[in-house]
């Protein structure tokens, strides 16, 4: 437990009454990166009395990589190819092996090695090292993160921690896309 000094309250922060039904409201949003909301247990003025306040502190998920990231391929980027951060149960994570995006049978998967989007020889895929159209990560405001690319020298490379865990381990994640996202999002 962690303790500050503020305005005259003693502000403690207990983070095992985090989930307290909360956290199931927010369906899309995992555990690891869902870190914004705190229960606040203050005592104001030594009065032991204890107020239940529940604070919204930044959302890092919400600037950093909270919202869901979509990936987006072909030529003009038209072509949904799931989202990049949704929880592995999700119907369209890239991280459902049975869904459209996680599967590798999946005509839009980056991670069907023989499809348009996961071959490491197609220009629309992220595991192609010259790729020329690689998709793009977009959040679903439509803010663009960067090229979804394991070439190192493509402008405006996606560059963020899941971006580059997910290039330097692509091949082994083909394998057992479900296993890795507990491997990835329980750090």
């Amino acid at each position: 437990m962690l303790f500050f000094l503020f305005e005259s309250f003693r502000i403690e922060i207990n983070s095992k009454l985090f989930y307290m039904g909360i956290f199931k409201k927010y369906k899309n949003i995992s555990y690891q990166n869902f870190v914004g909301i705190k229960i606040i247990i203050a005592y104001i003025n030594g009065m032991k009395q204890k107020l239940f306040v529940i604070t919204v502190f930044f959302f890092i998920n919400q600037f950093v990589l909270g919202q869901a990231l979509q990936l987006f391929g072909g030529r003009n980027h038209d072509v949904y190819l799931g989202c990049l951060n949704c929880n592995k149960f999700d119907k369209n994570s890239i991280w459902n092996s049975f869904g459209n995006y996680g599967s590798t049978f999946g005509q839009n998967s980056i991670w069907n090695e023989f499809g348009n989007f996961g071959s490491n020889f197609s220009a629309n895929s992220p595991w192609n090292s010259y790729s020329t159209t690689p998709p793009v990560v977009v959040d679903d405001n439509g803010n663009f993160y960067g090229y979804f690319t394991v070439n190192a020298f493509q402008n405006n490379r996606a560059d963020f921690g899941l971006a580059l865990t997910i290039y330097k381990y692509h091949d082994n994640i083909k394998k057992d896309v479900s296993g890795w996202y507990d491997e990835i999002f329980s750090r």
